[in-house]
């Protein structure tokens, strides 16, 4: 039987910080808005849990939470389903790269708004929707990184506005072959990412994220060598023209997220109940060196993802990416402790939020 989810340790309510208010709520730019040249940034990252979907303002999950420089993450609930996460310091430049997933077990999805620098920090917009398109308060986890700390290892990310062929914004865009990122537009809520010559290797996993205020949702169809192809839809499950945030890793986290962490491609949808696999050694990563990934179909749409000797006791940030062409949405459930190991639950769902069965990727850090 499936592990019932537990309840997570609160975050303190964040007091004396100054915060939006409701009523100045930051609007999704249609496009990244606009900022002076400046020079590259240095590799920075930051991670949070958005744990208290209804609290109006807070710290981020403190032990499911990191700042690459050192500055407290905070959550801001404008409305219903209308959050903002801040990550000071890590505003000093437009740019870098966000994914967002859904937590808990429940039907809703959540995408990113915007991220742009306000006050010094990063400022994140996420919006959750149930599946009929409705905003609905939501936990979630977030990740953001600029740049990279090991441009040996193939990475690189991407936002991408439709309508849209050629290369997209250069601050939002990041190679580690050196080439420019291009995406070309294959159908309606379709296309290709072409990451250039510089990708020699077939390997890593592809995360990406549905951009805007809409109920419209991404995922990944597949990748190969140097390409990977998107398919977006509308809440019910149409193809749809969406604004869209990509990441892809090979090899390791992206921007040295963590001390710990690890990553799948689970790829074996209906594999027999309750016997663990070990997902394709080129799309499967642990940073405790030697060591291998499990994935267990657990019921029709549960999966559950061992990182073996990566230790959770809860804390971390795990993100999840349906993958394939069918229109199946996937989320993180729960992540906890098992023996010595990470446990992350991921749960699949067709747009109604009936289960179904789905290939994912998955992605964990963790600073503990």
């Amino acid at each position: 039987m499936r592990r019932a989810t537990r309840a997570i340790l609160g975050s303190a309510v964040l007091g004396g910080f100054a915060l939006l208010s409701a009523g100045q709520a930051v609007a999704a730019p249609a496009t990244p808005p606009a900022a002076p040249a400046a020079a590259a940034a240095a590799a920075q990252y930051g991670f949070a849990f958005a744990d208290q979907p209804s609290n109006p303002s807070y710290v981020a999950n403190e032990r499911m939470s990191a700042n690459s420089t050192g500055g407290t993450n905070t959550v801001t609930r404008y409305r219903t389903g209308d959050y903002e996460v801040r990550m000071p310091g890590l505003g000093a430049t437009q740019g870098g790269n966000v994914q967002v997933s859904a937590y808990g077990e429940h039907g809703n999805r959540c995408k990113t708004t915007y991220w742009l620098p306000l006050d010094g920090a990063m400022a994140i917009g996420v919006a959750c929707h149930n599946p009929s398109g409705v905003t609905a308060d939501t936990p979630f986890t977030v990740q953001f990184q600029r740049g990279s700390n090991d441009p040996n290892q193939q990475s690189a990310y991407l936002l991408a506005h439709p309508p849209v062929s050629g290369a997209p914004d250069a601050r939002y865009s990041y190679n580690s072959g050196g080439a420019p990122n291009t995406v070309a537009k294959t159908g309606t809520g379709s296309w290709s990412v072409d990451f250039g010559s510089g990708f020699t290797k077939l390997g890593g996993v592809v995360h990406v994220t549905a951009y805007g205020n809409s109920a419209n949702f991404c995922k990944v169809r597949s990748w190969n060598v140097r390409t990977a192809d998107v398919r977006c839809f509308a809440a019910g499950g149409q193809p749809v023209d969406t604004a869209w945030s990509l990441r892809y890793t090979d090899r390791h986290l992206p921007n040295g997220f963590a001390d710990l962490g690890g990553y799948v491609w689970a790829n074996q949808p209906a594999a027999a109940l309750g016997k663990p696999y070990s997902p394709d050694a080129r799309h499967s990563f642990n940073m405790q060196g030697g060591e291998t990934n499990t994935v267990t179909h657990e019921g029709t749409g549960a999966y559950r993802v061992r990182l073996n000797r990566i230790p959770a006791f809860d804390q971390g940030s795990p993100v999840a990416t349906a993958h394939g062409s069918s229109t199946a949405i996937c989320s993180v459930t729960e992540l906890f402790s098992s023996g010595s190991s990470s446990a992350i639950d991921v749960d699949c769902q067709t747009p109604a939020g009936a289960p179904v069965d789905s290939a994912f990727t998955l992605s964990h850090a963790t600073n503990r």
